[in-house]
């Protein structure tokens, strides 16, 4: 059921999409929709390209120039080539077309109201919606979003990303009328657990996971998380479509008896790999990840003072205070921009050789993993759980760090080799895992 608004008169009807197309009491038909005349649309077209040329001639980007055209095959009033509304040339191309000049609006203004959707989307139907804010940065797109999209692709699964302008009720309802999943993912809890009540309501066809993506003890950091959390884990027990989904392999909240609370696991995406060669002589290590007590960071640069080697730190914040510290301990420590996963990617096969993730807490640790798929050792602590015991230093203990990388160092060509067996193993336990979680909720859905 959908609330269909008339165009010409804006009156409001609860409408099935069997009932498609319609003919409003004021005359309106949704199958007829109203032409301009030719020599209108001639002059709208030609007044659009003198206001393009006029404004600099500014083009849309390919990403922009599909989104827009995903809009318009959408629309009834697309002839397949043109828009009926304004006359204006509508198609896939760069010249004489307006979906590439990016100082033009929508007539009607669906270019700016409609969620953006990526990879492209075929108006279809899909399995699985993700949901993220469309001012999240384009390399977490990249990795939260395309690579798993392309995972569950490959897999047979019809999936895509949502970019939403805001995480309301009509935001995200108007993102479940046209993709109509059957899953739709809240990743953390970007919308309110209150919406998700309304909207599972709303919507019982479709199953909402929202998912939190943080460690046990990193969510006591923020009292909104543990709202959200809780009040998520109570509807899940009382409403069949909801799931609490974590990304902890422990599935801690299941041994405790709870339903509809599953083990969500990260999809792992293997970065395109081709190692340079490692001077163990002067060995380069990573320390990267946002600023916080978890992540242990000034501990770990002692470690790597004490081990007498150089550091590289990649830092999300406060890159002043951490630079001002490796300062005041005499450590060499070169500093590097966050930047894009294939970059980051390039930076760990060309140029380190070991990765410090020694951290008091996690839920998954995708950067360890990065560089054990590129053969390089990684120091971690119990918190990385899927790291070889002996790889896993005490966090409290700068001393016990410096032990352990120095071990790699002893160890290189070895414990290289055996990095790679370990990321492959959890590559595929991972993604086995996810495909079958989502078949249970599949199943679910049908019973």
């Amino acid at each position: 059921m959908i609330q269909w608004s008339c165009p010409s008169c804006e009156i409001v009807v609860p409408m099935e999409e069997a009932d498609f197309p319609v003919r409003c009491s004021c005359g309106y038909d949704s199958a007829k929709p109203e032409k301009i005349s030719l020599a209108a649309r001639a002059f709208s077209f030609t007044k659009a390209a003198i206001q393009h040329v006029v404004r600099g001639s500014p083009t849309a980007d390919q990403a922009e120039i599909d989104h827009r055209m995903g809009i318009c095959r959408r629309c009834e009033f697309f002839t397949g080539s043109t828009c009926l509304k304004c006359g204006c040339l509508v198609n896939s191309r760069r010249f004489l077309n307006k979906l590439a000049w990016a100082d033009q609006e929508c007539p009607i203004g669906r270019w700016e109201e409609e969620p953006r959707f990526l990879p492209d989307w075929d108006g279809q139907p899909v399995d699985l919606t993700m949901i993220f804010p469309k001012e999240t940065s384009a390399a977490w797109i990249e990795t939260r979003g395309g690579h798993v999209v392309d995972f569950l692709r490959e897999n047979g699964l019809r999936a895509v990303v949502a970019l939403v302008g805001s995480n309301t009720r009509d935001e995200i309802a108007k993102v479940i009328r046209l993709t109509r999943p059957g899953i739709l993912i809240n990743r953390a809890f970007l919308v309110d657990v209150g919406v998700i009540e309304q909207l599972a309501g709303d919507f019982p066809e479709t199953t909402f996971v929202s998912v939190n993506h943080s460690s046990h003890a990193y969510t006591q950091t923020s009292n909104n998380w543990i709202r959200q959390q809780n009040r998520t884990i109570q509807l899940a027990q009382d409403q069949e479509n909801v799931i609490f989904g974590h990304v902890d392999e422990r599935d801690i909240f299941t041994r405790l008896g709870l339903q509809r609370c599953l083990w969500f696991p990260n999809v792992v995406t293997i970065p395109e790999s081709s190692p340079g060669e490692v001077d163990l002589d002067d060995p380069l290590v990573s320390l990267v990840g946002r600023w916080h007590i978890v992540k242990n960071q000034l501990q770990q640069m002692m470690s790597i003072k004490l081990a007498g080697v150089r550091g590289l730190m990649v830092v999300k914040n406060n890159e002043r205070e951490a630079q001002s510290f490796a300062e005041s301990i005499g450590l060499e420590m070169e500093f590097h921009g966050w930047t894009t996963w294939s970059e980051w990617n390039r930076l760990i096969s060309e140029r380190i050789a070991i990765g410090l993730q020694a951290s008091f807490s996690e839920s998954f640790n995708y950067i360890a993993l990065e560089h054990l798929f590129h053969g390089r050792p990684v120091v971690g602590s119990s918190a990385v759980r899927y790291l070889p015991a002996s790889w896993k230093a005490d966090p409290d203990s700068p001393d016990d760090i410096a032990r352990v990388l120095r071990m790699h160092l002893d160890n290189y060509e070895e414990h290289s080799q055996e990095a790679r067996e370990v990321a492959e193993r959890v590559r595929r336990t991972n993604n086995d895992a996810i495909l079958e979680t989502l078949q249970r909720i599949h199943n679910r859905r049908r019973l």
